[in-house]
């Protein structure tokens, strides 16, 4: 959210509404709209793929749980390895018993 801190929709042409077609005689009003809406679904997609999954896999993992039956679960790293840490100790003890 850093990245459009400050930045106003007013500024960026091609998200201005588009003037008012022409009543009669042609649809190049409705061409222009078809392409913008093209043209932020475009961004949108690269948005999604560039930026905010490979930030959600930096910041979670996904792990499957047997126990309830294959359900996908996300955890936040950080707790993802305190839990990693805590069954090697269990296994290493019960190894050592």
């Amino acid at each position: 959210h850093l990245l459009l801190r400050g930045m106003r929709t007013s500024e960026c042409a091609w998200m201005q509404p588009l003037p008012a077609a022409a009543p009669r005689g042609g649809t190049a009003g409705a061409a222009a709209e078809r392409r913008r809406q093209a043209d932020l679904a475009s961004l949108l997609r690269w948005l999604a793929h560039r930026l905010l999954l490979p930030l959600a896999r930096r910041v979670f993992v996904a792990s499957r749980n047997t126990a309830s039956g294959g359900a996908r679960f996300y955890w936040p790293r950080g707790v993802w390895i305190r839990l990693q840490r805590l069954a090697l100790r269990r296994g290493e003890r019960a190894q050592l018993e």
